[in-house]
């Protein structure tokens, strides 16, 4: 098939935050006291360290929460008031239901009453037609469209790459409020 026929999937690759979709990746990862003793998934070894929610990158960070205390996803600021997360951190394919958000929390650091870097509630989402309907991974991605509190945040930078480059030796900074770690209250971040 020529090449201006091929269909590409999309990719966005992220400065410092694959975040839900790294931790959703099928690999064991070794209990410690900090974590409570529990199992979660990671990719390859688990080198995660906690870091400081008030720091650049990780205040364009964001924990999501949602309605009845029902777990926690994480996403990036790609500008002040549009976060990258996910597509099943937006709609649940078990259920075929939209997942209800309740907050967003840029560079949250484990205090809901006073958060430090403002808090943001959903005005609108996006996913992908082929995330909703079809089994293609490649297309779980979500966008928010937010209203934030704090008007002066700091996004990441992103690239829209092709398929052909090489990530062999590109050292990725991964980050996200994974549900092992102290029950997503705080920012982690692992390199590879």
């Amino acid at each position: 098939m020529p090449a201006h026929h091929r269909h590409h999937t999309p990719r966005i690759v992220l400065f410092a935050s694959l975040t839900a979709l790294t931790f959703a990746m099928q690999a064991h990862a070794q209990p410690d006291a900090i974590t409570d003793h529990a199992y979660e998934s990671v990719i390859g070894f688990d080198n995660r360290y906690a870091v400081d929610a008030n720091s650049y990158p990780y205040t364009a960070v964001a924990r999501i929460t949602y309605q009845n205390d029902a777990g926690a996803c994480s996403g990036w600021f790609s500008n002040a008031d549009t976060l990258v997360t996910a597509g099943h951190c937006i709609f649940d394919k078990a259920t075929s239901k939209t997942m209800n958000i309740s907050a967003v929390y840029p560079g949250y650091g484990g205090n809901q009453l006073t958060p430090i870097n403002g808090v943001c509630t959903v005005k609108k989402t996006y996913l992908y037609p082929e995330w909703l309907t079809g089994n293609n991974d490649a297309y779980d991605i979500g966008i928010i469209k937010l209203d934030c509190t704090r008007k002066d945040l700091q996004p990441l930078s992103y690239a829209y790459l092709p398929d052909s480059i090489d990530f062999r030796n590109v050292m990725l900074t991964i980050s996200g409020y994974p549900g092992d770690k102290n029950k997503a209250e705080y920012p982690w971040a692992s390199q590879g």
